[in-house]
């Protein structure tokens, strides 16, 4: 019984060092792939750097061609190829939990829908009341018929009246 609990927990931290070991190449190459695409690399500082998959994401800065540094810019390595100042439609994509980026792409649907459904129903208002003012117009011309009605009536009648 010892015996097997020892040989599981060997295993299982086996794992974890293999684990943890890919992990540590894995930002090595993408490190290595910022670097790559810096004017100085050298100067190069990195904070928040994770792996995410098979992402390595962060933020570095580094010196522009006149010598300062320009600020913290997010990036992204992945397979060798790095992209530094991506935009948060990358970010999000390669850089947050899959959990977390299902959410937001749900939570974006969701917001998608209700923006179509307010512009329906915008859309609807406008036609509603487009189809408002042309039912007064029609009222108006009718009314404005009828009273031609009337005042026609009127000289036939004062006509009849004259020749009397």
């Amino acid at each position: 019984m010892k015996k097997t609990i020892m040989l599981s927990l060997t295993v299982a931290l086996a794992i974890a060092g293999a684990t943890n070991s890919h992990a540590a190449d894995f930002a090595a190459s993408g490190k290595s792939a910022v670097l790559h695409d810096l004017k100085d690399a050298r100067s190069a500082m990195f904070r928040n750097t994770f792996v995410n998959g098979s992402s390595f994401c962060g933020e570095v800065n580094a010196r522009n061609s006149y010598g300062g540094y320009v600020g913290y810019q997010r990036f992204i390595a992945v397979a060798g190829a790095s992209a530094i100042n991506v935009a948060d439609s990358m970010w999000r994509e390669y850089c947050w939990p899959k959990k977390k980026f299902q959410a937001y792409q749900e939570k974006q649907k969701d917001a998608d829908k209700a923006i179509e459904i307010a512009a329906n129903k915008k859309k609807m208002d406008a036609d509603a009341a487009y189809y408002e003012d042309i039912e007064r117009q029609r009222a108006e011309i009718r009314k404005q018929a009828e009273e031609q009605k009337v005042f026609e009536e009127r000289d036939r009648e004062r006509a009849q009246a004259d020749e009397k």
